[in-house]
């Protein structure tokens, strides 16, 4: 089952909306069996690439607590709507703080570096500058 951020920021394009009408709250206060509109960088990514169906089931969250169980029902070029299944109350949040100082490297490594540390579960990241690094860094006086 795959699993996707539902994003909840300001941005109207964001919006849940269903049969009560259009409106901007957190996944929370929809109930189960509702419908929401899911957002397009959802669409596109479970929709197009991952080649979704009507009835496949996903995961959503909105990084407030808890995730929806939902199950694609209807599918256009640009919009899908899923129908809320069922709300799990798991707190995901990792038990261990993890913090990591990496030595700043020169571009795709640096990236590779924090891609790396973040699917690690790391929560924090110290960039770091050496002598013999390969980033030198200019320090105001």
């Amino acid at each position: 089952m795959r699993r996707f951020f539902y994003d909840t920021s300001n941005d109207t394009s964001n919006d849940i909306s269903d049969e009560r009408g259009s409106f901007h709250p957190q996944l929370s206060t929809l109930a189960i069996g509702d419908s929401a509109e899911l957002t397009e960088s959802i669409v596109h990514h479970w929709c197009r690439v991952l080649r979704a169906n009507i009835g496949d089931q996903g995961i959503l969250f909105d990084g407030f607590g808890g995730e929806y169980q939902v199950q694609l029902q209807a599918i256009s070029k640009k919009h899908a709507t899923v129908t809320l299944l069922a709300h799990v109350d798991t707190d995901r949040s990792a038990a261990v703080f993890t913090k990591i100082g990496l030595v700043m490297s020169r571009g795709e490594r640096m990236d590779y570096a924090i891609q790396k540390s973040t699917e690690l579960g790391v929560t924090a990241i110290q960039l770091l500058s050496s002598h013999h690094g390969e980033v030198n860094l200019k320090l105001p006086k």
